[in-house]
């Protein structure tokens, strides 16, 4: 079996926000914990349940439901934007998200976005007005954002959760190349007691062209 040691000129493009949809619905509730860990915490997140996205346009929202342990439905809809996004303007596409899915007598909903590029590091709560009536606001959007270019992919590796791996080589080190990341998130990856299914969607994640590979070198 050939090695697949990533060398120093290794260079991945970062994948795009389909790919990023499908790898965060697989573990969507890894992303809980790290995008909304105080909600996550009131959760049953074994019973979670991903549902086809809301609306048409909407291919790139991962939208879900969550018993909490209040005996209530929680409703999640989790954006991917290529781009980081002043709030106002979020506002009014996650308020379009609301209406689409159908949840305006439906609570409690809550909202956040994924920034692949640009934007501020980490997590981070917002707010912005969604509606006014003759200056006066009557409708304000709460919502949490999570920029993953910019944040600390030493913070990310050394997280418990998969998800959280396999998307720290495509953040920011000041003191490891993206193939070191790489091999460290492989590494986390196969040493980990995962499933069959949730290795080879994280491996092809990671490294579409290696992923095969390294799988098979996992379960040597």
């Amino acid at each position: 079996m050939p090695s697949t040691t990533l060398d120093q000129s290794f260079s991945c493009t970062t994948p795009d926000a389909p790919e990023w949809h499908r790898l965060i619905s697989h573990f969507f509730t890894d992303y809980l914990r790290l995008v909304e860990p105080d909600s996550a915490a009131q959760m049953h997140l074994e019973d979670c349940r991903i549902l086809p996205a809301p609306g048409e346009g909407n291919a790139n929202v991962v939208h879900a439901r969550v018993p909490s342990h209040r005996a209530e439905e929680v409703t999640i809809l989790a954006a991917i934007e290529p781009v980081a996004q002043e709030p106002r303007c979020l506002a009014a596409k996650l308020g379009q998200l609301v209406v689409d899915a159908e949840l305006a007598d439906r609570l409690p909903v809550l909202l956040s976005v994924v920034y692949l590029s640009e934007g501020r590091p980490g997590v981070h709560l917002e707010t912005a007005t969604l509606s006014e009536v003759g200056g006066i606001e009557c409708v304000r959007l709460y919502f949490n954002t999570w920029c993953i270019s910019r944040s600390r992919a030493e913070y990310y590796l050394a997280r418990p959760e998969p998800l959280a791996w396999a998307i720290a080589p495509f953040m920011r080190s000041d003191s490891h190349s993206q193939s070191a990341l790489f091999e460290a998130a492989r590494a986390r990856i196969l040493q980990a007691r995962l499933s069959d299914d949730a290795c080879a969607a994280l491996l092809r994640f990671l490294a579409p062209d290696l992923h095969h590979e390294a799988y098979d070198e996992a379960k040597r």
